[in-house]
């Protein structure tokens, strides 16, 4: 299940279903009764098991194992690049940078620019197939496997 994501009081992001495409969907309630209106879906995002994230207009996912970039407002892709299998990503609003933890076990660093897919670093963390979210906790990373789990202090810059 991938989760939805709340843009704001009156829009929300969803998955259409394992590798389908995602929609956004606009919201409103008069009194007891609720309306939903799709304000557009894409086939240009096919997130599997994979979660997505919203930063400045944009959101930054998975079309199915490369990362990929398209427009909040339209849904239309800004960029599609990068090959992480199918990975997991966490949004480092505060630098703005993506965490991607990598399926192949490698942690990279890439920029939130909606112009271009720039890997900023990367490190070799674990070996074999690795489908967890990284986990940020102050001014450290945890991620794991089947098998192993580590722990990286991020640099100061990256906090």
């Amino acid at each position: 299940m991938i989760q939805p994501q709340a843009v704001d009081a009156d829009t929300v992001l969803v998955a259409l279903g394992d590798g389908v495409g995602i929609a956004r969907l606009e919201v409103a309630r008069d009194g007891d009764a609720w309306t939903i209106e799709e304000a557009w879906s894409s086939k240009r995002m096919r997130p599997s098991f994979n979660d997505f994230v919203v930063h400045e207009k944009h959101v930054y996912g998975f079309d199915q194992s490369i990362l990929t970039c398209i427009e909040l407002g339209t849904g239309e892709r800004a960029w599609r690049r990068g090959r992480y299998g199918f990975g997991q990503l966490v949004l480092l609003e505060d630098v703005d940078a993506l965490l991607v933890g990598a399926e192949s076990g490698d942690l990279a660093l890439v920029s939130t620019d909606p112009t271009e897919q720039r890997e900023l670093g990367r490190i070799e963390l674990l070996d074999g197939k690795t489908w967890n979210h990284p986990i940020v906790v102050e001014d450290r990373v945890f991620t794991r496997n089947g098998e192993t789990a580590v722990c990286v202090e991020l640099p100061s810059v990256v906090q």
